[in-house]
């Protein structure tokens, strides 16, 4: 058998007669076990793919202010005009007290709903927005960003 390369991941079987599949996540270990070889690397090979698209896998326990931070310089800053950058990281400010030390594993629709109802009390998101509150100001995804994610978190 062929020898993999560095990042994609590994499987074995394991003592107890079960199979393994383990992979490198910004230096952190996501294992995943399974009854057959074929199990733990379908499962592997989804969570390589979802690691290359930039979705945060269920296991990460990364605060929503770091992913946030991450995400506007990786890929908004290099996608969008200054000033698109500077609105967004607008948005950051305002979400980060609200939701910033939340980890990605907690955050639910209902603290994303939380959030909005507590930039409305605040004044810091328009009223008119409540029809489409993922969208603080025009254009502006990180909300959208969160929301995606509680979405993917039920």
């Amino acid at each position: 058998m062929a020898r993999r390369g560095r990042g994609e991941g590994t499987v074995y079987r394991r003592a107890d007669g079960r199979w393994e599949a383990a992979f490198g996540i910004d230096g952190r270990r996501q294992r995943y076990v399974g009854r057959s070889q074929r199990e733990v690397r379908v499962k592997l090979l989804a969570a390589r793919r979802a690691f290359e698209q930039g979705i945060v896998l269920s296991g990460s326990s990364q605060p929503v202010e770091e992913y946030l931070n991450r995400w506007l310089e990786d890929s908004v800053r290099p996608s969008v005009r200054w000033t698109t950058h500077r609105a967004y990281s607008l948005c950051m400010r305002r979400l980060s007290p609200l939701v910033g030390h939340l980890r990605l594993t907690a955050l639910t629709p209902q603290a994303v709903q939380a959030t909005y109802s507590a930039l409305l009390q605040k004044g810091a998101l328009a009223p008119q927005r409540r029809a489409d509150p993922h969208c603080p100001a025009p254009g502006s995804p990180p909300g959208r960003a969160l929301g995606s994610h509680a979405s993917q978190s039920d």
